[in-house]
């Protein structure tokens, strides 16, 4: 068995010891605790739902905002773990993920949710794809493949949903996708119902861990250990290797909604930029060694990343350089959102934290 760091997750960096529930609690079948600190602790990922803004973290906690971040209120939970990707298509349906592979759905802005699956469906659906593929294979390297994916499938069954999803991204109300952990990577098509594994869609024979999912106009993106990088155009069936020029770890990535542009990021502040979709990239000087974690685009052809050690930077589309948005450093950052109100709404190791950017852009572009 494998082991790895879930560093993509920030739980072993952010927090330490202390997240996990007690030995008699089942996190993935018990509510999350109310907690008036709940939107001071430990949150991972944050998400618009139209006037309002959702993130997730520890313990499942789940915190909302109706005033562009400026307050926020716990909302029920259906689990105690921890939660990492938070994802909206309009203002009231969205889905969020986490360890021990749970899904969760809401339907009315993140007011109420359901959980839809977990880490039991996800090892069977793994087993089950992959047995299907080696029974189909020739003997050869990718009859190997899928054997090290059966097996593996197997014990990961022996030992329960231990395995995190990390990220979560949908096109719209019916087709989403999930990734995470040693090389997961799960597709519906009607909302989360039905899941189906989709690894063979991708180059990638050790598993090693996907840690972020996004999309744009017609294309998905994934980033993920070692340098994975991927796109998949609309209508192909598989995913395509993106010629990324590091080979260490994204963590993340943002795509310009209104635009073909793509940033992907990661380890000692490595950040590169597509304005083609993926095609070319551009090395970004991050005048940062601290790994990035989380960006946003804004307006003006601007954006943002942030991460370790309280790194928070703001770049434009063209210029290789990114400048300062603090004075000084924070607390460490998982992600970004910008606000309608001009400001930046961070959350991370102390939950969430409002910056307000400089209204230069970077490096004097």
């Amino acid at each position: 068995m494998r082991s790895f760091l879930l560093s993509a997750a920030l739980a072993v960096a952010f927090a330490g010891s202390g997240l996990a529930a007690p030995a008699s609690v089942d996190p993935l079948n018990s509510p999350s605790i109310p907690s008036p600190l709940a939107a001071k602790r430990l949150l991972l990922d944050v998400a618009r739902a139209g006037d309002r803004l959702v993130a997730v973290g520890e313990r499942g906690h789940i915190v909302l905002s109706d005033d562009e971040g400026v307050t926020w209120r716990q909302a029920p939970s259906p689990v105690r773990t921890l939660l990492t990707g938070v994802h909206f298509v309009d203002a009231r349906l969205g889905w969020a993920v986490g360890h021990g592979g749970v899904v969760l759905k809401t339907v009315d802005g993140g007011a109420g949710w359901e959980k839809i699956a977990d880490g039991n469906l996800f090892n069977r659906l793994v087993r089950e794809r992959a047995e299907q593929l080696l029974a189909e294979a020739d003997d050869g390297p990718e009859a190997e493949v899928w054997e090290f994916f059966a097996e593996d499938a197997e014990q990961a069954m022996a030992e329960g949903p231990t395995r995190a999803l990390l990220d979560v991204w949908f096109a719209d109300a019916e087709r989403g996708i999930v990734v995470g952990a040693l090389g997961q990577i799960f597709e519906t098509t009607d909302g989360g119902a039905t899941w189906r594994a989709v690894f063979d869609q991708l180059e990638n024979p050790d598993g090693l861990n996907l840690y972020a999912v996004t999309g744009d106009a017609g294309r998905v993106y994934l980033a993920g250990e070692g340098g994975l990088a991927f796109r998949r155009s609309a209508g192909a069936k598989a995913f395509e290797r993106l010629d990324v020029p590091y080979n260490g770890t994204l963590f993340n990535i943002a795509a310009d909604p209104a635009s073909t542009t793509v940033a992907m990021f990661g380890l000692r502040g490595h950040a590169f930029l597509s304005d083609d979709g993926g095609d070319r990239w551009l090395e970004i000087r991050t005048g940062t060694e601290q790994t990035l974690a989380g960006g946003a685009f804004l307006d003006g052809g601007r954006y943002a990343l942030v991460g370790m050690g309280g790194a928070a930077r703001l770049g434009h589309v063209g210029c290789d350089a990114l400048a300062p948005l603090t004075e000084r450093p924070g607390p460490p950052f998982a992600a970004v959102l910008p606000a309608r109100d001009g400001s930046l709404v961070t959350v991370g190791i102390v939950g969430v934290r409002r910056i307000t950017p400089p209204l230069v852009s970077a490096g004097g572009c």
